[in-house]
């Protein structure tokens, strides 16, 4: 099993993995203890996998357009944001909000296409995790406050 395989194993089992600076963090349940070790085993591999940049590679591309998939298939998507280090979901429109456990942050698709307009500029990393907290702790949402509401 590679390191991200396990990375995904690890998350399912319950575990948060990320690193800070040189450092492995892993919190979770007691149960995945072995599982713990086995990431700590592997510290170098599984620091890499962290670090890699996201939705810039196959398997990352891969993963979001399964995500974008799914949202347009069922309506929603629940998955790890390894960003937020926490579920966030993707949902189609408001009316699917009810399908998604409530502490679990919501993002439709018209705030992600203000998020993520698609005209290649940069994502702020900082500025997400602000905007992700606003909307965790407030409720909030996303909008265009260029465009005028009619």
């Amino acid at each position: 099993m590679d390191g991200v395989a396990l990375l995904e194993k690890a998350r399912t089992a319950g575990l948060k993995v990320w690193s800070q600076g040189d450092k492995l963090v892993i919190r979770g349940p007691k149960a995945a203890e072995p599982l713990a070790l086995r990431l700590i085993e592997r510290k170098p591999e599984i620091m890499a996998a962290l670090r890699k940049p996201r939705l810039k590679e196959g398997p990352h591309l891969w993963h979001a357009k399964e995500v974008e998939s799914l949202v347009l298939k069922e309506g929603y998507c629940i998955f790890w944001s390894d960003l937020f280090q926490e579920p966030v979901a993707f949902i189609l429109d408001k009316s699917f909000r009810s399908k998604v456990p409530a502490n679990i942050v919501c993002y439709d698709t018209q705030e992600i296409s203000l998020l993520f307009p698609g005209d290649g500029g940069e994502v702020n990393d900082r500025g997400l995790r602000l905007l992700h907290q606003a909307k965790k702790h407030g409720g909030g949402r996303v909008t265009d406050v260029t465009r005028q509401e009619e």
